[in-house]
C-alpha cells in the first residue's frame, strides 16, 4: 500500500507523516527530501538535473526506482508513505501518474493551509532555507489548485498534527474506527 501525501513545502506532510507511523505499526516513510539531499551529497553534479526534487529528472528517476523498487519486493509488507510536493508537471508526470497507475492500494492527499499560515510555519522550521520555499510558495499552491481535482485536500488549519493522521488513517483504513 502507498499513501502519498502532498503538499507545499511547509505544510506539515511530514509531521503528518510521522504522526501516522506512530499510531499505525509497519508504516515506512519516504521522504523525497531527504532522498534529493542525500544524491546530491553523493554527487553534487546531479543537482544541475533541475533546480527542486520536483523537477529535477536525476533526482525523479532515481526516487521512482526506490519506490518502485520497494513496492516489487516480495517481503515487503509495510505501508509505505510517500512525502512529496508533487507541483511539477515533470514530477506528476514521472512519479504521481505511473505510481497510481501501477499500485492497486494508492491514496493520495493534499495538505492545505493558508498562504500566511504557510509561511508562518516556514520561517519556524530550522533546517529549512525560508527564502527558497516561500520563493516557491504561490507557484506551488497554484500548481495544487489547478490539478489533482479529485484528490482529497486536508485544510490543516487550526487542527492538531494528530487530527490530521487520524483523518488520513480513517480514509485509508475504515475499519479500524479511528
Amino acid at each position: 500500500m502507498i499513501v502519498l501525501i502532498n503538499g507545499t513545502y511547509g505544510v506539515g506532510k511530514s509531521t503528518v507523516a510521522q504522526s501516522i507511523q506512530d499510531k499505525i505499526p509497519n508504516v515506512e516513510i519516504l521522504e523525497s527530501d531527504f532522498y534529493y539531499l542525500q544524491m546530491i551529497e553523493k554527487d553534487y553534479n546531479l543537482a544541475f538535473g533541475g533546480t527542486t526534487p520536483q523537477n529535477n529528472m536525476n533526482f525523479l528517476s532515481r526516487f521512482k526506482k526506490v519506490v518502485f523498487d520497494l513496492m516489487e519486493d516480495d517481503n515487503f509488507n509495510k505501508i509505505t508513505i510517500v512525502v512529496m510536493a508533487i507541483t511539477r508537471d515533470e514530477c506528476n508526470k514521472e512519479i504521481l501518474e505511473p505510481l497510481a497507475e501501477k499500485c492497486p492500494d494508492f491514496y493520495h492527499f493534499i495538505l492545505t493551509a493558508n498562504r500566511d499560515t504557510i509561511i508562518e510555519r516556514i520561517n519556524k522550521q530550522e533546517k529549512r532555507d525560508k527564502a527558497w520555499a516561500i520563493s516557491f510558495l504561490n507557484s506551488n499552491i497554484k500548481y495544487l489548485e489547478d490539478n489533482f481535482e479529485h484528490v482529497p485536500r486536508i485544510n490543516t488549519e487550526n487542527k492538531e498534527i494528530s487530527e490530521i493522521a487520524d483523518e488520513i488513517i480513517g480514509i485509508v483504513f475504515p475499519q479500524t474506527g479511528v
